[in-house]
């Protein structure tokens, strides 16, 4: 049975401002897990800098469910810091399809991916499904730790440092990474 029928009750975002309260409702502690998320209109964040779906410094209060960008694109932000990406942190069992990220900027020490930038499956699967990134530009600098260089790590145009079971369809075009290392 298609998710839809599965969960009646589906949160569906038209809007820059009910994305963010859904933002702020994962970062909060909603998991969202068994809960469908769908995307109703192309949002254009105007530049505005983003902080990312799911916690990104810690996480915790990753994002669980299924988010649907229904086609639909998310545009014009930047993230700046550790887990740099739409989603910051998804874990057990989330599903992220058909969603297009166009024309962004993510940059940070550690973790950065157009869709996410990091995510653990754990004991339960994740699937990325039909997701773009396009015209964007993903930047980690490595940093002093303890005397030493490190970071500066895991970018990836989809996902920057993954557990994900299943990347089906994805592509990403027009699109700079540049990382000191595990850069894809």
């Amino acid at each position: 049975a298609d998710s839809y029928n599965v969960f009646p009750r589906d949160l569906v975002i038209a809007t820059a401002e009910e994305l963010k309260v859904f933002r702020d409702a994962v970062n909060a502690g909603n998991d969202y897990k068994g809960k469908v998320v769908k995307l109703a209109n192309n949002i254009d964040l105007a530049g505005a800098e983003w902080a990312p779906i799911g916690g990104s410094d810690s996480y915790k209060n990753n994002f669980a469910g299924t988010f649907d960008g229904m086609g639909y694109t998310v545009s014009n932000f930047t993230v700046n810091g550790k887990c740099a990406g739409f989603f910051g942190t998804i874990s057990g069992g989330a599903t992220i399809k058909n969603l297009t990220i166009d024309n962004v900027t993510l940059s940070g020490p550690h973790y950065a991916g157009g869709i996410v930038a990091w995510a653990e499956a754990g004991a339960t699967s994740l699937t990325i499904e039909n997701c773009h990134v396009k015209n964007s530009t993903i930047t980690l600098a490595a940093e002093k730790v303890n005397g030493e260089w490190d970071n500066g790590d895991k970018a990836g145009g989809i996902i920057g440092f993954s557990h994900v079971n299943q990347i089906i369809g994805c592509s990403v075009e027009n699109t700079t990474i540049k990382a000191y290392r595990d850069c894809g």
